[in-house]
């Protein structure tokens, strides 16, 4: 019987990686969960959703009534089983596909979410790939709303580590940003690092 918020979260968890193939370490992602309560978010970009087991395990940080788009390279995943859980706290899920066209898709995601509170890059860990999606989606993040990178350490993929090494090194990343954490827990652990943008919303495109 489940008697605590933290049960419940651990049992959404599992629910997630055993009917949504989640792949994300327990503990990092509860870290994330912390951090995406102080934000309160309703308005959720999910870059590489596949089959929609991140929006399943974070689903209870949402508001009532949270608009949720999933873009993903594979042809869009309507997973009945991520959308359920989805219904059950109240969230609207849009998936999108994402044919290599930045422009493109980035207009369909506008349509629906044309500011977001928390975006998440999940997608193709190149690094190619990862400053493509920083530099077509970031701008739309509101001022104090978060970016959650995964698989910072990753030994397979470099790309997320070597782009955010290239931000802190940047002057216009550095003033983008006012706050960043990072989370790794090995063995199993990918890592993951969330950045808040600044509340100021200094522009610098």
């Amino acid at each position: 019987m489940i008697t605590t918020a933290s049960e419940l979260w651990d049992e959404n968890f599992d629910w997630a990686v055993e009917h949504c193939g989640l792949m994300q370490d327990r503990r990092e992602l509860r870290a994330v969960c912390h951090e995406m309560r102080g934000v309160r978010p309703r308005r959720v970009l999910e870059i590489g959703s596949h089959k929609g087991g991140w929006i399943a395990a974070v689903a209870d940080t949402c508001r009532v009534g949270t608009i949720y788009v999933g873009v993903d390279a594979l042809d869009a995943w309507k997973q009945p089983r991520a959308q359920v859980q989805c219904r059950v706290h109240w969230i609207k899920t849009h998936w999108l596909t994402h044919k290599g066209d930045y422009d493109a898709t980035l207009d369909k995601v506008r349509a629906i979410l044309p500011v977001v509170d928390v975006l998440h890059i999940d997608g193709d860990h190149s690094y190619r790939s990862v400053r493509g999606d920083w530099e077509t989606y970031a701008h739309l993040v509101r001022p104090g709303g978060l970016v959650i990178f995964h698989d910072m350490m990753s030994r397979r993929h470099d790309g997320p580590r070597r782009f955010l090494d290239e931000m802190r090194r940047a002057l216009k990343y550095r003033a983008w940003c006012d706050w960043l954490c990072e989370y790794f827990h090995p063995p199993h652990g990918m890592g993951v690092a969330i950045l808040r943008r600044a509340a100021d919303d200094r522009d610098t495109e």
